[in-house]
């Protein structure tokens, strides 16, 4: 009985060691379950957009999902898990608004920090993620661009921007510069990285990369011109890990943003959920610029009741149930 109890552990054991090699996200000491969460398979082409106006939907607002749609941009936000690891994945469809960056209080020096929620409240926007913290000077720089203005054009990490054309791509360091990227008619370009997915695979380098151990996480994905996965997590994964769910979510390139507590997704002014506290052990980070799409009046205004702020909940402000065109 001992020698068959030893086997048993032993194979445990084994199995652990396999799962972690593989990159799976939250693996500790002790096995965590299986993804009981599978993709979501957006609606039919004809159904994404919204020709009636605005239409929104949040069926329980906090757990989603949150569904935004008018004729040129349709978005569905899902709170899914993977091995235990609750993350935040937003479907963008655009026929037309294309990414773009917001400044805190609109001050394009970016000394000025808000919380996130208050950032997009600033601009109405739909949806709202973190960006590279543009003015912080300790992380390596590639080339970054707000608005058309160049901030850095250096070749220490990779970049990543949207053309006008629809399409996110992404440079190895020192593969692009500021000017070539403006004469794309590139208006907003990112510079903080890895890359997580290049042509349907995983990047290069994710296993040795100086951020590879689990954290919280924000990126952004491309499956198809116009066509964009978010994800923000609440839970810490692996740059392998996040690499995967890209992945799985169809996207042939994909871009780690900045993480830990700074990273966030903001729907219609409402954080969707509190930070998790980062590996500096800080709740929500006030941010100089965030990563926006989209624009309506229906937005709250910056200094309206907020549910979740990022760093806590307030319960005498949680919206109700909701389904409907907006008016």
């Amino acid at each position: 009985m001992k020698h068959a109890r030893r086997w048993i552990w032993l194979l445990l054991y084994i199995a652990l060691v396999v799962a972690a090699s593989l990159g799976l996200p939250g693996i500790t000491a002790s096995a965590r379950p299986a993804c009981t969460d599978p993709p979501y398979a957006f609606a039919p082409a004809d159904s994404m957009f919204s020709e009636d106006g605005p239409y929104k939907s949040v069926s329980d607002p906090d757990n989603g999902p949150w569904i935004y749609k008018d004729e040129t941009l349709s978005v569905r936000v899902d709170r899914l898990s993977s091995h235990g690891v609750v993350y935040f994945r937003a479907d963008v469809r655009t026929k037309g608004p294309l990414p773009y960056s917001g400044f805190a209080n609109r001050d394009a020096s970016g000394k000025k920090t808000l919380l996130p929620y208050k950032i997009a409240r600033q601009y109405g926007a739909i949806l709202a993620i973190t960006g590279d913290y543009v003015t912080w000077k300790n992380n390596p720089k590639g080339v970054m661009i707000r608005d058309g203005k160049v901030y850095y054009d250096k070749a220490q990490a990779p970049t990543m921007a949207i053309l006008p054309s629809g399409e996110l791509r992404v440079w190895a360091p020192g593969k692009v510069k500021a000017a070539q990227l403006l004469e794309m008619g590139v208006r907003d370009a990112y510079a903080f990285g890895p890359i997580l997915v290049q042509d349907g695979k995983p990047g290069p380098g994710l296993k040795t990369h100086r951020l590879h151990i689990g954290n919280f996480r924000a990126a952004i994905g491309m499956v198809e011109q116009n066509h964009y996965i978010w994800i923000t997590s609440k839970g810490s994964f692996t740059l392998e890990a996040l690499a995967k769910l890209f992945i799985a979510e169809g996207c042939t390139v994909a871009y780690n943003l900045d993480g830990g507590h700074s990273a966030t997704m903001v729907f219609m002014g409402e954080q969707l959920y509190q930070s998790g506290r980062g590996q500096d052990n800080l709740p929500q980070r006030p941010l100089p610029d965030v990563l926006l799409i989209g624009q309506s009046p229906f937005v709250p205004d910056v200094s309206a009741p907020v549910y979740c702020d990022g760093v806590r909940v307030n319960k005498k402000h949680k919206p109700q149930p909701f389904e409907g065109l907006l008016k």
